[in-house]
This record gives C-alpha cells, sequence and structure tokens, in this order.
C-alpha cells in the first residue's frame, strides 16, 4: 500500500527511536517539543505500519498542512469536514464531523491524532473505546497534560511511549535555546480599580468554596459564588490582556528590529489582537492578524505575507498556539496568557525550531507588575528548565 513511499528527508535518531517504540506497542502517545518533528514520525509509523490510516485533527488549518505533508511524500489524501467528504486510504479528518459520524473510522485499521491531549474534553472523549480498539493508535502532542486532570484517560488508551523535556532537546542541540525578556506594562487609576475588584471577589469565592481550582469550579453549574467566581476569573483575564500600556510596549519591542525580522505576538483575546494590529498599524509596523474571528481566506492570506515577508509582526491569538506550521521566526511577544503549562510550551515552542545560522529565540513577556502576570517569567523559566 505504502511500500513505495519514502521520506523525502532523514530522521533524527530520537525520530527512530519513537517510531521503533510505537512500531513494538501499536498504541502509544508521542510527546515532543513544538519543532522536533512530530508529524515526520507520523507519517513514517504510517508508512510503516502501511493500513488504511486516518488523521484527526481539529482545524481546518492543521487539516490542511496534513493534505500538504502527505501530498510531498506521494500519497493522496481525502478529507472528512463540514461538507467537504472525500474517503482515501489517508483520510485527514476534523475531530468534530468525526464526533457527528464515528462510524466513518470504522474504514481504517490506523488512526493518528494529533494534538492528542484536545481528545481527553468531554465532547471528544467517547471516541476513545474507538481508538482504543484499533490495530493501531498513535497520539501526538507537545503536552499531555491537562487543567482538568483527563489526561489520564487518555494515557489508558495510548500511554506515553517516547517522550523528550524541552531542557534536553535544547541540550542535544535539537531545538534552539531561548532568552526571556520581561517589559513591565503600567495600569490607568481604572484599570487598577477594576482589577481589585476582581481579585476581591475571586479570593472571596475561593474561600468560601474552598478551592482555586477552575475546573472544580466550573462542575458546581448551580452555585452562584462558582459562577460569580468564574465571570471574575474571566473579567480580570480579558481585563488584562487588554491593558492599554501594553500596546506601545509591543511597539517598542517590534520598533527596534529591522523588518527582516519576523516577529510573533500572542495575545489572549481576539479584541486585544484587533486593538494591537490596528495600534501597530498606525504607526508605521507591517504586520498581520490570525485569529478565528477571521475568515479562513483572510487567515491563508496573511500567513503566507509574513512566510515572505511582506509583513514584519505576525498578531495572533489561539489559533497559532498549536499544529500550524510556521515560518522560521526568533522573536516573540506574549502579551497576557493563560496559566496552562501547554500553552506556555506551545507559545515558547514557536521559536524553538533550528536555524541555520543557531541564533537564540527571544521571548518578551509583556506585563503588568503587581498582578498575577508578575510571576509568568519565573513560571516559563521553570517549565523550560523542568519539562
Amino acid at each position: 500500500m505504502f511500500e513505495n513511499v519514502v521520506l523525502p528527508y532523514t530522521l533524527k535518531p530520537y525520530q527512530v527511536e519513537a517510531v521503533e517504540a510505537f512500531m513494538k506497542c501499536r498504541h502509544g502517545s508521542v510527546v515532543l517539543p513544538t519543532g522536533t518533528g512530530k508529524t515526520s514520525i507520523g507519517l513514517e509509523c504510517m508508512r510503516r505500519a502501511n493500513c488504511r490510516t486516518a488523521v484527526l485533527v481539529h482545524t481546518e488549518g492543521l487539516l490542511l498542512q496534513w493534505v500538504k505533508n502527505l501530498h510531498e511524500i506521494g500519497v493522496w489524501a481525502g478529507v472528512y469536514y463540514g461538507k467537504k467528504k472525500s474517503l482515501g486510504l489517508v483520510t485527514v479528518c476534523i475531530v468534530n464531523s468525526v464526533v457527528i459520524n464515528p462510524k466513518v473510522l470504522s474504514r481504517f485499521d490506523f488512526v493518528i491524532c494529533d494534538e492528542y491531549h484536545h481528545l481527553g474534553g468531554e465532547t471528544f472523549s467517547h471516541l476513545l473505546p474507538l481508538l482504543k480498539a484499533k490495530p493501531y493508535f498513535l497520539g501526538l502532542t507537545s503536552c499531555l497534560q491537562r487543567g482538568d486532570g483527563r489526561e489520564a484517560l487518555l494515557k489508558k488508551v495510548a500511554p506515553i511511549i517516547y517522550t523528550m523535556p524541552i531542557h534536553d532537546a535544547m541540550e542535544k542541540d535539537f531545538i534552539t535555546k531561548i532568552r526571556i525578556y520581561t517589559m513591565k506594562a503600567s495600569m490607568t487609576n481604572q484599570e487598577r480599580m477594576y482589577y481589585d475588584r476582581y481579585t476581591k471577589t475571586i479570593r472571596q469565592c475561593f474561600f468560601s468554596l474552598r478551592t482555586i481550582n477552575p475546573a472544580r469550579l466550573t462542575k458546581m453549574k448551580n452555585n452562584p459564588l462558582a459562577l460569580a467566581c468564574l465571570s471574575a476569573m474571566a473579567k480580570r483575564k480579558m481585563l488584562l490582556s487588554d491593558v492599554a500600556d501594553k500596546k506601545s510596549k509591543v511597539h517598542k519591542i517590534t520598533s527596534f528590529y529591522p523588518e527582516h525580522e519576523r516577529i510573533l505576538v500572542f495575545c489572549e483575546s481576539k479584541n486585544s489582537a484587533n486593538k494591537i494590529f490596528k495600534y501597530l498599524t498606525k504607526n508605521g509596523i507591517k504586520c498581520g492578524i490570525y485569529h478565528s474571528g477571521l475568515d479562513s481566506e483572510y487567515r491563508r492570506r496573511a500567513l503566507y505575507q509574513w512566510k515572505k515577508n511582506l509583513t514584519q509582526v505576525m498578531i495572533a491569538c489561539r489559533c497559532l498556539d498549536e499544529g500550524i506550521d510556521v515560518p522560521q521566526c526568533r522573536i516573540g511577544v506574549i502579551v497576557a496568557s493563560g496559566s496552562s503549562n501547554r500553552q506556555w510550551i506551545q507559545r515558547q515552542g514557536r521559536l524553538l525550531r533550528k536555524r541555520v545560522d543557531n541564533t537564540k529565540g527571544l521571548l518578551f513577556i509583556v506585563y503588568c507588575e503587581g498582578t498575577i502576570e508578575s510571576s509568568y517569567s519565573d513560571k516559563l523559566k521553570t517549565i523550560i528548565r523542568t519539562c
């Protein structure tokens, strides 16, 4: 079936080890940092398993990327999502469509799930028994850990068979090293007033409910205190991402570097991404924007222009956290962020791809002093050192 397929590159020793571990177990997860070639591992496993294969992804962008990678090794891939349903020996499927019609998986003996951690969610986890019954199942992710602890379900179906911590990959020179810098932004009196108000509500609720775990709070659907706490947490998070002074700090960073240097700016919300995009554009910075509120053609064009150096800065929300291949970029800016380890790993991972000149990646964290953001840089350094 895939006997004549040849990968147009040589796998690195650790990739070969991951492939051989999978072929021995036939069910397992490979957990590797962004930029270490998890897709290549999946393609080689598919070639060796040599059977009908479904690739599960969570976004259209990631689907198109897998289709492209398969075409490059001479494999025509069908797609299964929305109104586009063309099944082949290899078919790339969006998980939402498979949830609606799980019987489609019966056609395949091998299933690869990219960004496997998502399958732990309640919406998708009922697919896990079907995947466990397959002759072959491979999960790929940069971090299997979930905030709700449901990674335990994932490990039962596909235990971790190969992993490499970020610091090990850096020390072995598989990915580049990163320097982390911080830049303080100031709150206006009004912003500080709202921040203190939300924080007071959150602390009071935590004390009364005797938990600080958002996942537990979410399960308390009929508890007014839990709902008030979650609402205050969401408002505080949005406030921090929209602090006015952060726009000027991002402009200061992006205007410092020459136009040939690509810069990736991560925002927490579409609203803050739009505001920073308008601010930078108004101040003469050539930039693009990429988030789920924009249609797919606009996003595709924005990414293409950035890859071709027609724009210097790409402003993105979470849809560039996962999976999508971005061009080599050594400078990143985080403007407020969620607190999950996986999100930190994915965002700094965008700067980890090895470069020809071996230059280090630079990551700037724009934060507000005297807030929950104050510990972000230390947290990221800890994650890189221990994950």
